[in-house]
């Protein structure tokens, strides 16, 4: 080989260094991005969970207090109390199913 070709080479292998290590670089922020991302969905979520979680109870305490008022003589019929019950007990089961795939 001739000392120009080793040259060459020697420079064709120089550039695909940089390359690589530009490659690598612009990888690392990629990465770093997508974790900030990650987290900040995350905590979004956790969020969402516990606003969801917390409307339920809500609801659910309501219609608790008026069932006890039901019992202490106040008229509220009670199929509708079995449908707020069962709307919020299927809500309640959405979210489970929800949570298990998270």
């Amino acid at each position: 080989m001739q000392p120009i070709e080793v040259a060459e080479k020697m420079e064709a292998i120089e550039l695909k260094v940089k390359q690589l290590g530009l490659n690598v670089e612009r990888l690392r922020m990629d990465n770093a991005n997508l974790r900030r991302e990650n987290e900040r969905l995350k905590a979004e979520l956790d969020h969402l969970q516990r606003g969801t979680v917390a409307e339920l109870k809500e609801k659910l305490e309501t219609a608790q207090r008026r069932l006890e008022g039901n019992r202490n003589g106040e008229e509220v019929p009670l199929h509708q109390l079995r449908d707020e019950l069962d709307q919020y007990i299927q809500e309640i089961d959405t979210c489970i199913a929800w949570l298990e795939k998270q």
